[in-house]
């Protein structure tokens, strides 16, 4: 039985190749997983029931990444070496790439975050192809080195593999039922400790924090809010909780089902603003530029962006006081986008069966 590992850095890549993963099973491949010692994936593989081998750790800063990357590329390379899989699959990964690229085994990556520079440098040059939204401009990836006639796109974003394939039963009844919990808010920082961020606190929180204090003031009523920490640290959020009924959870939660109950989402252009935009949630990205995911989204109407305080506490106004019949209405627009889009789990596994498996 041929073998194809999987490397899952991220809880979205849980997510994504969760489904990619049962398909190639299904196909008569053995897939094999491995991550990296990181709370946020290590709950969320528990969620989706993967087991996967943990090789090496995530670092918080520079060094630690440049030294904990250095010391899972040894590992990843005596791993692949002793388990010989016929194809590595990634999101991105580079230790997986360049491991696969020194022991000649191919590459392939599924992406859609040209602006992880750092990550692109050190992975698509090695890449046997590459898996990708089709409103990302194919020059973005060219300009990181991998040839235009190896790139496969999908007219989708990647959200869609497991919103389809996992949640579209539940996502027609939270249509059918139009309602969501009263004044209910969900909050996910950025990733502010991402190589390309890096930062001791997500500075998007702090615009929350002015737009929830204002609607408190102005309304006399506590916010519902869900905040979704990242990297398992409550206490930068302590101080908002004079203004909200606040919780705080980490990724061990079903992020889909928080949304589908919740009237509004506050992102910063991530996995989860994507979500919620598909599913119907009224949702505002706070990011100070836009990915080509979060344009594509906005054009389609399904996601609006604030750029102040005070943009924000409107779009929460105006979110928390919606009738039940406008919710549903958004929610009917967003599945009819949805169901029309392709399925790229679909087009990943028949184009990896034709071509390297």
């Amino acid at each position: 039985m041929q073998k194809v590992v999987v490397d899952i850095l991220t809880p979205k890549q849980a997510r994504f190749f969760q489904v990619i993963g049962k398909k190639l099973e299904k196909n008569g491949f053995q897939v094999l997983y491995t991550t990296r010692e990181y709370s946020e994936v290590t709950n969320m593989l528990k969620i989706v029931k993967i087991k996967a081998k943990p090789i090496g750790r995530f670092g918080e800063n520079k060094l630690k990444k440049a030294v904990f990357s250095s010391e899972r590329q040894l590992k990843y390379v005596l791993f692949l070496n002793k388990v010989k899989p016929k194809l590595v699959l990634s999101f991105g990964s580079p230790e997986a790439a360049r491991a696969a690229f020194g022991l000649g085994i191919p590459h392939v990556m599924a992406n859609d975050s040209p602006h992880s520079k750092f990550v692109m440098k050190l992975t698509l040059p090695l890449s046997e192809c590459l898996f990708s939204p089709k409103c990302i401009p194919t020059s973005e990836w060219v300009s990181f080195g991998i040839p235009s006639s190896k790139i496969i796109t999908y007219d989708a974003i990647d959200q869609v593999v497991w919103l389809k394939n996992i949640y579209f039963n539940k996502i027609k009844e939270a249509i059918e039922e139009g309602k969501c919990d009263d004044f209910s808010l969900v909050y996910r920082p950025e990733e502010f400790m991402a190589s390309y961020v890096e930062s001791s606190i997500p500075q998007s929180f702090l615009m929350l924090q002015k737009a929830v204090k204002k609607f408190y003031e102005k309304n006399k009523v506590k916010l519902n809010l869900t905040i979704l920490a990242r990297y398992s640290l409550s206490s930068p959020y302590a101080s908002i909780g004079n203004y909200a009924n606040v919780r705080v959870l980490d990724s061990s939660v079903d992020g889909v089902q928080l949304l589908l109950n919740s009237k509004a989402f506050v992102g910063v252009g991530g996995t989860m603003s994507g979500e919620a935009a598909l599913l119907g949630v009224n949702s505002v990205t706070l990011s100070k530029e836009s990915n080509f995911v979060e344009k594509y989204l906005i054009k389609r109407k399904l996601l609006v962006k604030a750029q102040s305080s005070s943009e924000l506490f409107r779009f929460i106004e105006d979110a928390m006081f919606l009738s039940d019949k406008e919710i549903r209405k958004k929610k009917k627009y967003a599945f009819k986008i949805l169901s029309q889009m392709e399925d790229p789990s679909e087009v990943i596994t028949t184009h990896l069966r034709k071509n390297f498996l």
